[in-house]
């Protein structure tokens, strides 16, 4: 049972009138995207509404073939502020809902339909609460002019509407007045937007919106470096003149990619003093973060811990990693999460050891805690420990050696053969029945410990810390 959905948006302003629009034909349309911050959404809304949710209308059949109905779904709200832009009364937005003809059968009402429809999206799957709307549920509208419809649009079909708690709405509408502010003029000042990102960092409501801006800053700011290093090589091997217009052709292209992100991208992580750092730092030190959750509980990251933790990595000091340390001991969080607390502590102690106990955790994350750990999962370990484990062969008594004549020798090696056979035997079934199962849960929680152990000794003594590998 699939649904697909594609969004059409009308607006009704001041005086009253209701504008539909067609359905945009963006690629975005598949749900594959990535995210898109607050930042981003402002650069590119035309105007920002602070609304109410009234309810849904249905708009009757749009279209059909042999095997899929088209139907429109009209979703109403009343505009009580507008943060950015043309004031308006009420905002439409109009779904357009294509479903499988055979889709409904078994099901009574409208809801059931909808609730036995419903697809995981990967970019809601992290949220905590439903974005289902309500009839009045507050919401952040986000839209932008549709030039040849001469109409406006969602921003962004998914991010371009913002269902919000009011103390998180008042976080958002304080951010989104302070970017009025600073784009107010021709040149907006870049050191003022990486102040307000560190802000939005610094709270809970908007903490994804500035630690994600501020890391991919920094990919941008990685992916320039590696563009102007491999410049530099290129100049320093001589190259001639045809291969250097190859070049040339290159760094365009690398060029005109930075515009999905940005031309000036990079300039907030190069902007990032280190007030800033270790602004952003505290946010974990002196936060609900320094509390370490029970096994027992299921510690809940705040939207946006996670993405703050890898932008910190690249600065962070031992309080830091032993904050991380104590979080991984505490076992409160998912395979996946202690993954991403493996790996970075990992970068920040740049251990070659500790980045492969990472790597062979990520490598299980995923596997059935009670489950038998496969061979193929054992074999890199054991032969790891195989070396420390082995014991020393016991030197032979030469004194015995010499006084036995060879036939009692013969006769003596002879009987022990047979022992040894029938020893290796009963040995060997005896492991077969006896040998305790080992479940992946186990086998990760041995790989947390020995990772632990190490990096307690590297925190102790950084001179036996192992280089880490560097991968192309």
């Amino acid at each position: 049972m699939k649904k697909l959905v594609f969004f059409l948006v009308g607006v009704c302003l001041a005086v009253g009138s209701a504008i539909l629009i067609t359905p945009p034909t963006s690629t975005e349309a598949c749900g594959f995207r990535m995210p898109v911050s607050l930042l981003d959404l402002y650069k590119r809304s035309d105007s920002i509404y602070i609304g109410r949710y009234s309810g849904t209308e249905s708009g009757g059949s749009i279209s059909e073939d042999e095997r899929h109905t088209v139907n429109q779904l009209n979703k109403y709200f009343d505009i009580s502020q507008t943060l950015k832009g043309i004031p308006a009364k009420t905002f439409t937005q109009t779904d357009s809902d294509y479903m499988a003809k055979d889709q409904n059968e078994g099901y009574e009402t409208l809801e059931q339909v909808e609730a036995a429809s419903i697809i995981p999206d990967v970019h809601l799957q992290d949220e905590e609460e439903s974005n289902e709307l309500k009839p009045g549920d507050v919401v952040l509208l986000f839209v932008r002019s549709n030039h040849e419809e001469k109409t406006l649009e969602l921003t962004d079909y998914l991010d371009g509407i913002k269902k919000l708690p009011p103390d998180d709405l008042r976080v958002y509408e304080a951010r989104i007045k302070e970017l009025n502010a600073i784009f107010a003029t021709d040149e907006p000042d870049t050191e003022a937007i990486t102040d307000w990102l560190v802000r939005c960092a610094q709270e809970r409501a908007t903490r994804w919106e500035g630690a994600y801006q501020l890391r991919m800053s920094f990919y941008a700011l990685d992916a320039r470096d590696r563009r102007e290093a491999k410049r530099k090589a290129d100049q320093m091997t001589h190259k001639t003149e045809d291969e250097h217009d190859d070049d040339e052709d290159d760094e365009e292209g690398d060029d005109s990619d930075d515009e999905v992100t940005g031309s000036t991208a990079h300039l907030y992580a190069e902007l990032l003093n280190e007030h800033h750092k270790q602004t952003l730092a505290s946010v974990l030190l002196n936060s609900e973060f320094q509390t370490i959750p029970q096994a027992s509980d299921r510690a809940i990251l705040v939207h946006g811990d996670r993405e703050l933790i890898s932008l910190i990595s690249r600065w962070a000091d031992t309080r830091l990693t032993e904050l991380f340390m104590s979080r991984l001991r505490g076992g409160a969080y998912t395979s996946s999460e202690n993954t991403e607390l493996m790996e970075t502590i990992s970068t920040i102690l740049a251990d070659q050891l500790l980045a492969d106990l990472a790597e062979k955790y990520s490598d299980i994350d995923h596997k059935v805690d009670d489950d038998a750990v496969e061979d193929s999962d054992l074999e890199e370990s054991e032969e790891e420990n195989a070396e420390e484990d082995e014991p020393a062969e016991a030197a032979p008594d030469a004194s015995q050696v010499l006084d036995d004549t060879s036939e009692t020798v013969a006769n003596v090696e002879g009987d022990q053969e047979a022992v040894d056979e029938n020893a290796a035997d009963e040995n060997e079934t005896a492991d077969t029945v006896n040998k305790p199962v080992l479940t992946y849960k186990q086998f990760r929680q041995n790989l947390i410990e020995k990772f632990l152990v190490r990096a307690e000794t590297l925190i102790a003594d950084p001179s036996e810390r192992i280089v880490k590998d560097v991968k192309e």
